[in-house]
This record gives structure tokens, C-alpha cells and sequence, in this order.
């Protein structure tokens, strides 16, 4: 059966620590291919106000574009409603087939807040979860997490094995901002379509 991974972020904007979990994934969980889902993001969530949903869109298409393995969909951009993770894996169930093993990607602070998550168990009856180590919540502190959950559910989740992502997308645009470079963290055609349209720049500049 085919494996593919979901990723799913505002990817605002999306980085090379996000291609680099993505192919951890792909690797370790033999998956045939990893979706890439930009959601809906609020600007009060925001330290700055995010770049409108067509650039984050763009750019995760650009980021994506050289790797056969990676690929950009619309559903949580283009669903009305808030997106739910059970949602969007009820959305990839009927876009994929019944014939494909679907895996979704999360971090680990989303493991510990996992028990609120909206329909835990549909969750995890539609899908295994991958779960990306995080600065202080690595190794045995995760591994401890994972086993605080009921055995149903920790059978369902695997810990990714990998050193946790140093670039969040909270640095690139504080970078940005700044007028600093961020050449080294963001895929190559993801920076120039930054300086194309002068994203995350002041509004003066």
C-alpha cells in the first residue's frame, strides 16, 4: 500500500528545516510521497502580519518544485470553516483513495496537546502520526510523552528520529524585517520570490 505523508503549517514562510522534516519523514516511513498543506493563518497569532495566503501558497509551491517526492495542495486554504485536522484527513481520504496509508506530520509540542486535540480518535483512525523532535522535548522527554497516552494511541504514533529543526519561520521573518540576510535558511526560489515582492520587509522599504 502507498504511504503518503501530510504536512501541514502556515509555512509563513516555509523554510529548509520544513523540507528537511519532510524528507526525514519520507525516509524513515518509507513514504512514497509528503503533501505539503498551507493553512489559514490569523493575524493575531501573528508577531507580524502574515503574507497573504496566494504568496504562502506560491512559495511552498517554489519550495517544492525540484523534488518529484513533494507536492503542494490547496484543501485548507480553500475550505471554509475552521481547519480541523480530522477534516483535512477526511478531505485527503476522498482526493487519495482507500488504497494509499495516510501518515501526518506534527510537532512535538502538538503531541502534548494532543488529548485536546478536536476527535482525537478520528484522527488516528484515519491516520498514523509522525512526530518531529522540538528544542526541550527530544529523545527520552518525548519518548515519555508518547507513553503517558493510552496504548490505542501510542500505537498509532511514531517519533521521528532526527536533530530538531534550528530555523522557525518566527526568525526568517524577524530576519527579514531586520533587513537581514536569510540566505542558508530558506529553499533558493522561495528567497527570490521574498525579494521579488518585498515580503515580511517594513512597509516603508
Amino acid at each position: 500500500m502507498r504511504r503518503v505523508g501530510l504536512f501541514g503549517g502556515s509555512f509563513d514562510p516555509v523554510h529548509l528545516g520544513h523540507l528537511a522534516v519532510a524528507a526525514c519523514a519520507r525516509e524513515q516511513a518509507g513514504l512514497s510521497e509528503v503533501l505539503f498543506i498551507p493553512t489559514r493563518v490569523s493575524p493575531l497569532k501573528q508577531d507580524l502580519p502574515p503574507a497573504p495566503d496566494v504568496d504562502r501558497w506560491t512559495m511552498v509551491v517554489l519550495a517544492t518544485l525540484e523534488d518529484p517526492h513533494y507536492r503542494a495542495v490547496r484543501w485548507d486554504l480553500e475550505r471554509e470553516g475552521p481547519s480541523y485536522t480530522v477534516e483535512t484527513l477526511r478531505l485527503a481520504r476522498r482526493e487519495l483513495g482507500s488504497d494509499v496509508e495516510l501518515y501526518w506530520i506534527i510537532g512535538a509540542d502538538n503531541l502534548l496537546a494532543l488529548p485536546r486535540w478536536h476527535d482525537v480518535a478520528g484522527i488516528l483512525a484515519q491516520a498514523k502520526l509522525l512526530v518531529v523532535p522540538r528544542e526541550g522535548l527530544q529523545g527520552a522527554e518525548l519518548q515519555r510523552v508518547k507513553e503517558s497516552l493510552p496504548p490505542e494511541q501510542q500505537a498509532r504514533i511514531s517519533l521521528l528520529d532526527m536533530e530538531p529543526v534550528r530555523v522557525s519561520s518566527t526568525e526568517v521573518r524577524a530576519r527579514l524585517n531586520a533587513g537581514m540576510p536569510v540566505e542558508g535558511l530558506l529553499p533558493r526560489l522561495t528567497v527570490a520570490y521574498i525579494e521579488r515582492y518585498n515580503l515580511f520587509r517594513p512597509a516603508d522599504s
